[in-house]
């Protein structure tokens, strides 16, 4: 699962290693993002349920109407809905695999934001999402494409900008099997 999410690969050894979620990493997820996940939703439009919109925009409206006084869980929950449940319908499957690697950017936020790190006094993303979800629910796909997109590309820098404040913060735990991966071309190199 966590290979799928994109935080974990084999080398060419066939060793698992960490994939590091740094700056250039978090840059190219959010292009992948900004060109898969607008055309996920178009095709999975026709099979969202009005009635489970309407659901979605309630939740988000209940959130949005307490905010910055949000749960980590149900800031994970909001993402979540829109990122991934809203695009579940694509018939694309190949689509959706591509899309399951940038899976890692969500799960940057639910540990980081309202954990280790305080919900921001103002931040538009929940309005931003009110407005692909009432796109949708208004059957307006142009829009909840463009509206989307839009939202993802005012994202980035705010996660980028996360992600760094964090990176400079945290001290990671040391844990006896995991080990930084060996740099330099002697790999091979008998010693």
């Amino acid at each position: 699962r966590i290979e799928h999410l994109g935080m974990l690969e084999k080398d060419e050894r066939q060793r698992w290693t960490i994939v590091p979620l740094d700056r250039d990493r978090l840059v190219n997820l959010y292009e992948l993002r900004e060109h898969l996940e607008p055309v996920a939703l178009h095709h999975a439009l026709p099979a969202l349920d009005p009635a489970w919109l309407g659901e979605l925009r309630h939740r988000l409206a209940g959130q949005i109407a307490v905010y910055p006084r949000v749960s980590a869980r149900a800031l994970d929950d909001l993402e979540f809905d829109l990122h991934v449940r809203c695009l579940e319908p694509c018939p694309n499957r190949e689509l959706l695999a591509a899309l399951a690697k940038t899976r890692c950017v969500l799960k940057l936020s639910k540990h980081v934001l309202g954990v280790a790190m305080d919900v921001p006094e103002f931040d538009p993303f929940m309005a931003e999402h009110l407005h692909v979800i009432d796109a949708m629910a208004g059957g307006d796909a142009r829009l909840a494409v463009a509206t989307l997109h839009e939202h993802l590309r005012s994202s980035r820098p705010k996660v980028i900008d996360r992600l760094e404040r964090f990176r400079r913060s945290f001290t990671p735990v040391q844990i006896p099997y995991i080990h930084a991966p060996p740099r330099g071309p002697d790999l091979d190199a008998p010693s």
